[in-house]
């Protein structure tokens, strides 16, 4: 059975140096940004192969089957569910997930889906009878799989970063830094002067790089960024360059 919708991504990345990082400890940090982060963590250090661990937060889509019923999450908000049976199996719901997703660029071969198949799923794809029992607190999917939108990829061989984000057919790498930008200043400043100048920039009125680089130039403050919130927003600039 093919998807029934189609969503078109392509990726952007960056690479950095990564001798100053562990995967746990950026892990740590992105936990508490995305509760749902993922952290695969290689164990080869040495060869040149398989010498990779990846990091993957902001989910945007999922697929999963629980107590018999498969359910696909899209990236629209949209969702659907099929009762797993011999016509729509396990595996015709997960390939009916991918066949969704068409994602082209570099890295786009590793770009972000993880998840698991658990013990009690081998029902799904043998005949082997499990009982089927509703835990009352975790009560977890069989099969979980969800695809992310923001992916780093440790080289442990190099020891560099590879920092990759999937962006919607159309998008650029500037409209990721904004709206990252845009999440971030929300996120770390109740300034409503300072998210107006944002906005501003966004949507093309205004430069903001050249705007704090006046700022420090001349010493003279923007109308929009009076005082105090001057240097931690210079600060959140220069993480997201």
């Amino acid at each position: 059975m093919t998807a029934s919708k189609q969503f078109r991504y392509h990726t952007v990345s960056k690479r950095i140096l990564g001798d100053l990082l562990t995967p746990v400890s950026v892990y740590m940090k992105m936990r508490d940004l995305s509760p749902q982060s993922a952290l695969m963590e290689s164990s080869d250090y040495h060869g040149s192969e398989n010498s990779k661990s990846f990091i993957s937060a902001h989910p945007i889509a999922s697929v999963s089957i629980s107590h018999g019923i498969g359910m696909i999450k899209y990236p629209d908000g949209t969702s659907e569910s099929h009762p797993i049976t011999k016509e729509m199996g396990a595996a015709q719901l997960i390939n009916r997930f991918l066949d969704a997703f068409t994602i082209s660029g570099e890295k786009s071969e590793v770009c972000g889906l993880w998840g698991y198949t658990s013990f009690n799923a081998v029902r799904y794809f043998e005949d082997i009878p499990v009982k089927d029992e509703t835990q009352s607190e975790n009560d977890a999917p069989d099969v979980f799989y969800q695809l992310y939108r923001d992916t780093i990829i440790f080289d442990h061989f190099r020891n560099e970063l590879v920092i990759m984000q999937l962006l919607p057919e159309g998008d650029d790498a500037a409209q990721a830094m904004a709206a990252a930008f845009g999440r971030r200043l929300r996120s770390e400043t109740d300034n409503d002067d300072a998210i107006a100048f944002y906005e501003q920039y966004k949507t093309g009125q205004k430069d903001f790089t050249k705007e704090l680089n006046r700022i420090k130039r001349t010493g003279v403050k923007s109308n929009l960024l009076p005082g105090e919130k001057l240097e931690a927003l210079e600060a959140i600039i220069d993480q997201m360059k």
